[in-house]
């Protein structure tokens, strides 16, 4: 592709000619003509952009004698744009605090609705390089993707300060280059580093040692780091990480370290945009329905956050804020990020906000444009992304008014050129993202998978089963009958993995999340998070304050804590009880 220094769509006039003093034009192009182009660069009135296959020829004159064979769009009023990049985003995560079931397509198209071409996707499962690869190949619609796979983190440490989550976290302690190879086909790695300004008390910190052999088995490929306080960024910095996932957010700074960060303002205003109504107010009309009536819910009764967060989510606010505004001022290389998929950030349309908040923070709209083009494309290594000019993809966005007068002017999507195709804004209302079947185990959905369904957690396809829940082993002795989404009131069932963890042992590791060994049907065990409640005590499956602690277990009959035992066993409790149901013995409780 073109490079940022080389004027691009500056250039006047006709293109090349040929001997014949003729323009030597590209067969069957495509001509969006009369259009103003900006980018990083540029902002150049009334010119043409001459697209051929799914590349940009050039940037010329309008209204010339097109060849016969060329497609040509008068697209009069209408500004181009490079497609916008978000630099900072988890496509598989939805913005609900809970789980409202899959949402990854709907992402995906709402991404490409809002005009966002491209995604940095910092922090997700691994599957997320098989969507990538899909993208790539076609067979999905889809923002080009930058993947790093999940955190490398130390035990306790964020994203997993409260709970195991086996999709987002790598424990790392003395092994970062196993680690940092066990990830496989990522573009880049994910650290956090973080003094864990999310909780009340203090968690373990990634050891600077393994931070040091994570940037260096990583080679060339950038190494992210969420970073809480200063000390963290610069910890980070002094230690290989190429790029801060967020600015200080933690207390305001005197001067904002020399690197490049992403900007997340949205992650920090997110609680106060829902409680204040300006979140629900906005265009949610591409955000899934459960995650609108998720936000709504809380917006509603905000009693149910954890004591503190409000209160501290607008401390951090309010940092975020200034510290972006001081690195703006500072001259400091800003990446346009939003966090979407982070609790109460839309995929798509929270670039749109972000971009709104850098101009209210002191850039000018081009500078704010940049900072969700040109210069994310240059940090992940896109370099036929970010500009409107020769040599560069045509994947643009193209507005009905001008985002240099009024940054807002980016929400007015008329259409998208995704690698030479338009997609007007007719097609992309209710965009179907999927083209045809992959290769691979990866699914988007049931039309990825001949033989079963596909697994709407893990997105992967599996074996069906008729009855979710099913107790005696309608799946095999490593998986159990799990609705397909993960939700109770789906009845369609995939086999989905259990645990490999003894009842009695209860081996669920690290040892440091307190989770429970419990039985999920007749041959297959699943580890679940400790709570609060006693042997006896009443309890839950779907409250945390009212799961079971370690080693106990929730009955699904009276609804409270038993302690799992072994009848065959003389140091059992007297009253090692074995549970029937419908005859099969299964496992025993402690009565």
């Amino acid at each position: 592709g073109g490079s940022a220094g080389d004027g691009g769509s500056d250039t006047a006039g006709p293109g090349d000619t040929g001997d014949t003093g003729e323009p030597d034009w590209p067969a069957e192009a495509l001509v969006l003509d009369h259009v103003h182009v900006v980018d990083a660069l540029t902002d150049r009135e009334d010119a043409a952009v001459v697209i051929a296959g799914d590349a940009i020829d050039r940037v010329t004159d309008a209204g010339q004698d097109w060849p016969a064979d060329a497609t040509v769009l008068d697209w009069s009023g209408r500004t181009v744009i490079p497609g916008l990049i978000d630099a900072h985003a988890h496509v598989f995560h939805s913005g609900s605090p809970w789980w409202v079931g899959d949402t990854l397509a709907a992402n995906l198209a709402a991404d490409l609705a809002w005009g966002v071409l491209a995604v940095a996707d910092v922090g997700g499962p691994v599957e997320v390089a098989d969507l990538r690869d899909r993208i790539a190949a076609g067979t999905l619609l889809g923002p080009r993707l930058w993947v790093t796979g999940p955190f490398l983190t130390a035990v306790g440490s964020h994203p997993c300060e409260t709970g195991y989550d086996r999709s987002l976290c790598r424990f790392v302690d003395g092994d970062a280059a196993e680690q940092v190879a066990a990830l496989g086909d990522t573009d880049g790695y994910k650290v956090a580093l973080a003094d864990a300004d999310f909780t009340d008390w203090p968690t373990p910190r990634l050891d600077l040692g393994d931070l040091a052999e994570i940037a260096a088995a990583a080679g060339d490929k950038p190494v992210l780091a969420h970073i809480d306080e200063e000390d963290d960024a610069l910890d980070a910095l002094a230690n290989g990480v190429t790029l801060l996932a967020h600015p200080v957010f933690a207390s305001d700074l005197d001067s904002f370290p020399d690197a490049p960060f992403t900007t997340t303002t949205g992650a920090f205003s997110g609680t106060g945009d829902l409680l204040d109504g300006s979140l629900l107010a906005d265009d949610l009309s591409r955000t899934p329905e459960g995650v609108v009536e998720a936000w709504t819910f809380l917006s509603n009764h905000p009693d149910l956050f954890v004591d503190g967060w409000i209160e501290g989510s607008a401390d951090w606010a309010e940092h975020a804020r200034n510290n972006v505004a001081l690195a703006i001022a500072e001259g400091r290389t800003v990446l346009a990020g939003t966090d979407a998929g982070y609790w109460f950030v839309p995929h798509g349309l929270g670039l749109h906000r972000e971009l709104e908040v850098l101009v209210d923070l002191g850039m000018s709209p081009q500078q704010a444009l940049a900072a969700a083009t040109l210069t994310p494309a240059a940090f992940y290594g896109w370099d036929d992304l970010g500009l409107v000019a020769e040599g560069y993809a045509a994947r643009l966005v193209a507005l009905d008014a001008d985002p240099l007068a009024d940054i807002r002017a980016t929400r007015e999507i008329a259409a998208i050129v995704l690698d030479g195709e338009v997609l007007d804004a007719d097609a992309l209302e209710g965009l179907d993202p999927w083209v045809a079947a992959g290769d691979g185990t990866f699914c988007l959905d049931d039309r990825d998978c001949d033989d079963g369904a596909c697994d709407l957690v893990d997105h992967q396809c599996r074996e069906a089963c008729e009855e979710t829940y099913d107790r005696f082993g309608s799946c095999d002795a490593e998986t159990w009958c799990m609705p397909q989404d993960g939700l109770d009131t789906t009845a369609e069932g995939v086999c989905h993995p259990g645990d490999d963890c003894d009842l009695i042992a209860q081996d669920c590791e690290p040892a440091y999340y307190g989770e429970n060994c419990v039985p999920i049907d007749i041959d297959t065990n699943r580890c679940w998070p400790g709570g609060p409640r006693e042997a006896g005590q009443s309890c839950s499956w779907t409250d945390p304050d009212l799961y079971c602690e370690p080693g106990l277990f929730c009955s699904w009959v009276t609804y409270r804590c038993y302690e799992l035992c072994d009848p065959d066993d003389p140091r059992a409790c007297p009253t090692c009880t074995v549970q029937e149901v419908e005859g099969h013995p299964w496992f025993a409780i402690c009565l």
